[in-house]
């Protein structure tokens, strides 16, 4: 059983490894195995960097690689400092998939600009995977698929019925998490397939 009163590293870890013992295996966006059993953990790094670095390495320490996007235009931290910029690094060398966590506001949903938003920070600044996820993402980029970089809300890996997440800080997905692990699947859909976007707890300082 999954409970908590707060989102602690110790918490991250039991989920990783609970989801593991589940027969569970966590997969990069773009590096899909064909295994039956599928976990897709997802951070938007809003806030912490820095929190981020230290959850990509509990998930590095049991083997799991996770899908980890930056923002360009964080509020909270300069994604073109040397230390943002070392952590996303870091993340990739340790074999998670590191992106762009697009705020669809500011940058729109256009493929060619995304596309060429990508290649530029890729040769610009610092190695990024070609996956994205959009900010508060709105109902045309739900589902969609684009052809040129992987769009982490694709129907392949986006079903709202298979899909968990800790937004604004909130524990609530915890016993459904706990339920569907234990019966091996989503109780809702036909697939097997998991995906928990964890983003607060890469949040707090």
């Amino acid at each position: 059983m999954l409970s908590a009163s707060d989102f602690a590293h110790s918490l991250f870890s039991d989920i990783l490894a609970k989801a593991r013992a589940a027969g569970y295996a966590f997969a990069r966006f773009d590096r899909v195995p064909a295994d039956d059993k599928i976990f897709f953990l997802r951070h938007d790094v809003d806030i912490s960097p820095r929190n981020m670095l230290l959850l990509g390495r509990l998930a590095q320490e049991q083997g799991v690689a996770a899908n980890i996007f930056f923002q360009l235009n964080a509020e909270t931290y300069n994604i073109f400092s040397d230390e943002v910029l070392d952590i996303m690094r870091t993340l990739r060398a340790a074999g998670h998939c590191v992106g762009l966590h697009i705020d669809e506001v500011r940058f729109g949903a256009d493929e060619g600009v995304i596309r060429r938003t990508i290649d530029w920070f890729a040769s610009c600044v610092a190695p990024v995977d070609d996956v994205v996820s959009f900010h508060r993402p709105s109902p045309a980029v739900l589902a969609r698929t684009y052809n040129s970089f992987i769009n982490a809300y694709d129907a392949r890996f986006f079903d709202p019925g298979a899909y968990l997440s800790d937004s604004r800080r909130s524990l609530a997905f915890l016993p459904t998490l706990a339920e569907w692990l234990s019966a091996g699947r989503p109780l809702d859909t036909a697939s097997s397939r998991v995906a928990c976007r964890v983003a607060s707890s890469a949040s707090r300082p």
